[in-house]
């Protein structure tokens, strides 16, 4: 009988080593779905943070962009500016030696060929720059014409990378978890 007890012991120790064990694997089972809860969830913040990288970098790349027709701009209208206001000058230039032309065959008492007055008190003279052709105006002209379309599709351009910027800075700021935005209001106010 002392054997049987001594069996039955051995028996409840050997139960009671094995409900530990399983209370054991019970535990290791519940840390393993909390382990794989919380790599799936750094998988998604892994995902979010390559998104906002991504993000950032096309607002940079767009900003860098942008800059650059800035720069582009600028250049260009002063040239604009210059070129325009040489052309109205040759114009004026031109305008004036014709009317000076159409004075050199003025005859006192006689009708002008584009008023009609026979009398000719101030008539019209030729500039000292003779050599003004109508070709020569008419070039820096459409020179100019075509540094203000310049001007205006770099305009358009640089309208249209602001959108995009905006847009990108939306998606950023909408990827970004309560937290993150938590903590970017508070650098920013910190600032």
């Amino acid at each position: 009988e002392t054997e049987i007890i001594d069996k039955i012991h051995q028996n409840n120790e050997f139960l009671n080593n094995k409900e530990k064990e399983l209370t054991s694997f019970d535990t290791i089972e519940k840390n393993l779905a909390n382990f794989s809860l919380e790599k799936n969830k750094i998988l998604n913040d892994l995902k979010n943070l390559d998104n906002l990288k991504n993000l950032t970098e096309e607002i940079d790349e767009t900003r860098n962009e942008y800059n650059l027709k800035l720069v582009e701009y600028d250049k260009i209208q002063k040239d604009f500016e210059a070129q325009y206001k040489i052309s109205k000058n040759l114009r004026k230039i031109y305008n004036n030696n014709q009317a000076g032309f159409l004075a050199k065959t003025l005859i006192e008492n006689e009708p002008c060929p584009v008023c009609g007055s026979t009398n000719h008190p101030k008539p019209a003279y030729i500039s000292e720059i003779e050599n003004i052709t109508l070709e020569k105006v008419e070039m820096k002209e459409k020179t100019s014409e075509e540094l203000f379309l310049k001007m205006k599709n770099l305009t358009t351009d640089c309208g249209g990378m602001a959108k995009k910027i905006e847009i990108k800075k939306r998606e950023f700021f909408s990827s970004l978890n309560k937290d993150d935005m938590d903590k970017l209001r508070k650098r920013n106010n910190s600032n």
